[in-house]
């Protein structure tokens, strides 16, 4: 058993923490951009006699709504949304394109880090001077990764459920912690948005949200058990 040094501990953390980042950010793009989901929502819920439109209509404004959240075209939503929607929706659009950076920027970190690995564990090998310490160290890098990823997990179990317990509550502190204004305000008599986008069709997404993380960390967790697997085969030849 090899000893882990506190260098690999730190290096192991931080990568652990990448791969949260970039199976989060992606959950969160790939539940976002589900318009179909909320297609089916709308009729599910009636949703159309709350908002006084046809199911059409609201599948369009949410369309908009989407396409602009991608784009940050101001055209594809001003006619339908008052000025302070639209101005909310500014501050939306922002915080997902800073989601869609942390992706793009982890998801390159982690492949580097396997790609890595693979080029050094091939050229040594290659080269004919791979040792059994090269393999150890490989082992243990995606042990630890693995290893800090669970216990990263546990601790937002927890804080998933303090948010579910009160949901209401946690989504207004939400708000409050990425919006440095009062604009995510809306008043249901004059914001047709807040109609659409009531906070129960919030919390279901929340929940979608979590599921497609967990699934991705899961697929993420038995990639690097595989790796850790091979590297010891390989050791053992």
């Amino acid at each position: 058993m090899m000893k882990t040094n506190k260098k690999l501990n730190i290096i192991c953390i931080a990568l652990s923490i990448i791969v949260i980042l970039y199976c989060l950010t992606s959950a969160i793009q790939q539940i976002s951009n589900d318009k179909k989901y909320y297609k089916d929502y709308v009729v599910k819920n009636e949703l159309g006699k709350q908002v006084n439109l046809d199911d059409k209509q609201i599948f369009n404004l949410y369309d908009s709504l989407i396409d602009y959240i991608d784009t940050g075209d101001e055209t594809l939503i001003k006619d339908n949304f008052n000025n302070r929607e639209v101005l909310h929706m500014k501050d939306v659009h922002q915080l997902f394109n800073l989601n869609k950076q942390i992706n793009k920027a982890s998801m390159l970190v982690f492949y580097l880090f396997i790609l890595m690995n693979f080029i050094i564990i091939l050229y040594k090998e290659k080269s004919k001077t791979l040792t059994e310490k090269d393999l150890n160290i490989f082992s243990e890098k995606t042990k630890l990764v693995k290893n800090y990823i669970l216990v990263l997990i546990g601790a937002m179990l927890i804080l998933a459920i303090f948010i579910a317990s009160d949901f209401s509550k946690y989504f207004i502190k939400f708000h409050e912690l990425f919006f440095d204004n009062d604009l995510w305000v809306l008043n249901p008599e004059t914001d047709i948005m807040i109609r659409m986008l009531p906070e129960d069709y919030f919390m279901k997404m929340a929940s979608r949200i979590a599921f497609s993380f967990i699934s991705k960390l899961a697929i993420i967790i038995i990639i690097l058990m595989g790796l850790s697997y091979l590297a010891k085969r390989r050791r053992n030849v």
